[in-house]
């Protein structure tokens, strides 16, 4: 049985402002809808027109690749510095024939590179005093949900266990048997001691008032007209995460 190694799905970003209208909105015209007749066809609708708007999209907007590669790290200009002494060491150090012992070219990277590891402490320390210095004066909000994602990230600082039941549990069977407790005790339909059942009847019989209102309505359904789906659509926000198919507001808008 041979194994393969897939390589990761590269992700791209749509440049929605550099996209050939013309083109896309041929290609949704001259694109097939299957017909509805039944209302278990609008699922095949629904995923007709999805399937149309991405391949029209791919056709008359361009892309661009994402780099995942994390956040990249800056460099302060003594670190850069550094840095360019340590490459031209480093190159003097090959052209050597790369001595292991008993050279003044490898005192002289061993002292470059703590020198250059001292720099990187020393702006980390300058940097989380500055961090922290925002967060004191209240510059927004932004620094103090920074200092949350910080501590949400941070691998060496989290608890080996979880707490249960008012204990931290350690061991790995216990923790086991503490998540399958839960998600039991969360399945299992059962009134807390907060519930109000008063509202619940005030709701029922809302809903009940609704329904009797529309059966006992004469006036004939209204569908949906045209303008109020592009009204609709109009105020969708652009520059936002698709759905689980990929569509996002600018497949809608750019349509027309």
């Amino acid at each position: 049985m041979k194994t393969t190694t897939e390589l990761p799905t590269s992700q791209r970003r749509l440049l929605w402002k550099d996209s050939n209208t013309e083109l896309y909105r041929t290609t949704l015209q001259h694109a097939k809808y299957p017909k509805i007749e039944r209302p278990d066809q609008i699922k095949t609708f629904v995923d007709q027109l999805n399937g149309n708007l991405l391949t029209a999209a791919r056709r008359a907007v361009p892309s661009k690749h994402i780099r995942l590669k994390g956040p990249k790290w800056k460099a302060s200009p003594a670190i850069r510095e550094l840095l360019q002494q340590g490459k031209y060491i480093h190159k003097h150090w090959i052209d050597l024939g790369k001595p292991r012992f008993n050279h003044p070219i490898v005192d002289e990277r061993r002292a470059i590179k703590r020198l250059i590891r001292s720099q990187q402490r020393q702006d980390i320390a300058c940097e989380r005093k500055q961090f922290y210095s925002q967060i004191l004066e209240g510059e927004g909000s932004n620094s103090f949900y920074k200092l949350i994602r910080r501590g949400l990230s941070n691998t060496v600082n989290k608890p080996k266990g979880f707490r249960s039941e008012g204990r931290i549990i350690v061991d790995l069977v216990d923790q086991c048997k503490g998540f399958s407790n839960f998600y039991e005790d969360l399945a299992v339909p059962k009134q807390l001691v907060e519930f109000n059942s008063d509202y619940q009847k005030d709701v029922s019989q809302h809903i009940d008032l609704i329904r009797e209102i529309i059966n006992n309505m004469d006036s004939d359904f209204i569908p949906i007209s045209h303008y109020e789906v592009t009204a609709a659509i109009t105020k969708l926000n652009n520059k936002k995460s698709g759905d689980e198919f990929g569509i996002s507001a600018e497949h809608f808008k750019l349509a027309g």
